[in-house]
């Protein structure tokens, strides 16, 4: 796995990187973000979202553990799941979920 970390100074940096990451964006990629609560992970998915061409609300999964959007890569859908495991405590609890379906 190839990691890259980053440290965003404010919201524009955050969406700049987001925008980025559209251009990127392939099926079966995969992107994990950590950081607190508050720290911007979501303002990045919805910027890189956007710049991507979705139209829709994108929403914090905090709550909900997962969000699913649906985009157009190269004129083909592709589904993209948004999750957000802060709540779940242990790998089992993301099991018993069915996540892995």
């Amino acid at each position: 796995m190839h990691q890259k970390t980053f440290y965003l100074k404010n919201e524009s940096d955050t969406c700049a990187l987001g925008k980025s990451l559209a251009a990127v964006l392939k099926a079966g990629l995969k992107i994990y973000l950590h950081g607190d609560l508050g720290a911007g992970k979501t303002t990045l998915i919805r910027a890189m979202l956007k710049e991507a061409g979705h139209k829709g609300k994108v929403k914090s999964p905090t709550y909900t553990l997962v969000e699913p959007y649906s985009i157009d890569l190269n004129n083909r859908p592709v589904d993209l799941l948004h999750f957000d495991l802060y709540r779940l405590g242990c790998p089992e609890e993301f099991l018993e979920a069915g996540f892995r379906e």
